[in-house]
């Protein structure tokens, strides 16, 4: 899946022209349990991108349109594993709550 490069080096108005405000759970809420979603805060949309925020460890979560985990990197947006994200970002595997596996 390719997604939109996000501008670089540019931090001023033209950067934050392409973010959208409307918040928008449903990549999120497709992709891990309605108990889970409650630990994140959806911050902005920027290229088609849903960036929600952990609320314990302050790490972004990035979620396309579709559900589809990506990062940023050099080159824009890259699609990445969303098990090794997710443990990137909440600091344990799916399925686990409150660092107890099920």
């Amino acid at each position: 899946m390719t997604f939109p490069a996000m501008p670089t080096g540019d931090t001023g108005a033209s950067a934050r022209r392409d973010i959208e405000l409307t918040p928008n759970w449903s990549p999120l809420e497709r992709r891990i349990a309605p108990a889970l979603c409650a630990e994140f805060m959806w911050m902005f949309r920027q290229a088609g991108v849903e960036h929600y925020k952990h609320r314990e460890t302050r790490r972004y979560l990035l979620l396309g349109q579709g559900g589809a985990c990506v990062v940023r990197t050099e080159k824009g947006f890259e699609e990445v594993d969303f098990e090794e994200e997710w443990q990137r970002v909440s600091g344990r595997r799916t399925g686990e709550e409150n660092g107890h596996h099920e």
